[in-house]
C-alpha cells in the first residue's frame, strides 16, 4: 500500500509537470489590424485569447475562439475586422502586423511566416488588398536583445508590454520571467474588458451599422461614375457587384506593385511602414 502511495505520489507530480511545461511552450503571436489580438496555440490551437484594445474585445467578445484551429479563428478575425471596417475591402493601404514571441529565432520566423501566410491567402480569397508584415524585422531590437543577454522573442514581448503600458520600464521586464511579461498583457486584456463590458454590445452594433451605410455609399459612388450614364433604377443588383468587385480587383493589382517593391528591398517604404505602426 504504502508503495502505491508513492507511485501515486509521483505520478501525480510528473502529470503536473508535464502540464505546466506544455503551458509554458505555447506559442504565443499578436496580430495586430486595430483590433489588436494576441492568440496562445498548442500544435495550431487556440488555447488562450488576449484582447489587447478595445476594438479587440469590442470586435470579438461574442466570438468563441477557444479550441478551434488557428486558420478558422484567423478566418474570423478578418471577417470581423472588414464588417466593422477595420480593414478597408476598398483600400489598398490596409496593413496587419504580426508578431511573434518564440526563443528560438527559427521558430520565431517560421511561425511568423506561417501565420503571415495564412492570412495572405484569405485575403485573397476575399479579394481584399493588404499589407501583411512581421514585426522585428529591424536590427535594433536584435541589438536590444544582446544587450540585455535575452533571447529576440522575450525582447519583442517585452515592448509589446511597454507598448500597452507605458509606465512600465524596459529594464525591469527584461529581468523578469516571460510568465511574468505575459501576465502584465493578459492584466491589460481584462482591463480592456471591464471598461467596456456594459456597453460593448452597443458600440459592436453601431460600427457594423456606420460600416454597412459607408460601403453601401461608396458602392452608389462606384456605380454613379462607372454605369456609363445609367439610371440607378436601371442597374441590377449584380451589375452593382460586378462593377464593385472590379475596383476591387483593381485595387489589388495596384497594392501587389506595392509588395513588390518591398521584395526589391526598398528600406524607405519599410521605414514609413514601421513609423505608422510605431514599430522601433
Amino acid at each position: 500500500m504504502k508503495k502505491l502511495l508513492v507511485l501515486l505520489g509521483v505520478l501525480v507530480v510528473v502529470i503536473i509537470a508535464v502540464l505546466f511545461l506544455n503551458k509554458d511552450n505555447r506559442e504565443f503571436l499578436t496580430i495586430d489590424i486595430n483590433p489588436s489580438i494576441g492568440l496562445y496555440l498548442d500544435e495550431d490551437v487556440v488555447k488562450e485569447v488576449v484582447y489587447l484594445n478595445d476594438e479587440a474585445y469590442m470586435s470579438l467578445y461574442n466570438k468563441d475562439l477557444v479550441g478551434k484551429k488557428v486558420d478558422d479563428v484567423l478566418e474570423e478575425i478578418l471577417d470581423v475586422s472588414l464588417e466593422m471596417g477595420y480593414i478597408d475591402e476598398l483600400s489598398y493601404d490596409n496593413l496587419i502586423n504580426v508578431t511573434t514571441y518564440n526563443d528560438e529565432e527559427k521558430d520565431n520566423e517560421e511561425l511568423n511566416l506561417r501565420i503571415r501566410t495564412k492570412i495572405e491567402n484569405k485575403l485573397k480569397e476575399k479579394k481584399v488588398q493588404a499589407l501583411v508584415i512581421q514585426n522585428g524585422l529591424n536590427e535594433e531590437i536584435k541589438g536590444e536583445a544582446e544587450k540585455y543577454g535575452v533571447s529576440f522573442g522575450k525582447m519583442l514581448l517585452v515592448k509589446k508590454a511597454i507598448d500597452i503600458n507605458s509606465e512600465l520600464k524596459e529594464e525591469d521586464l527584461v529581468k523578469k520571467s516571460v510568465r511574468s511579461i505575459q501576465s502584465v498583457i493578459q492584466d491589460k486584456s481584462e482591463k480592456v474588458k471591464e471598461s467596456i463590458k456594459d456597453t460593448v454590445e452597443t458600440l459592436n452594433e453601431k460600427r457594423i451599422e456606420e460600416t454597412k451605410i459607408n460601403i453601401n455609399n461608396i458602392k452608389d459612388q462606384i456605380v454613379e461614375d462607372i454605369s456609363g450614364g445609367k439610371d440607378k433604377e436601371e442597374i441590377t443588383e449584380e451589375e452593382v457587384e460586378e462593377i464593385y468587385d472590379s475596383v476591387k480587383e483593381m485595387i489589388i493589382e495596384q497594392g501587389e506593385s506595392i509588395k513588390e517593391e518591398l521584395k526589391n528591398n526598398n528600406e524607405t517604404i519599410k521605414e514609413s511602414i514601421r513609423n505608422r505602426l510605431n514599430i522601433r
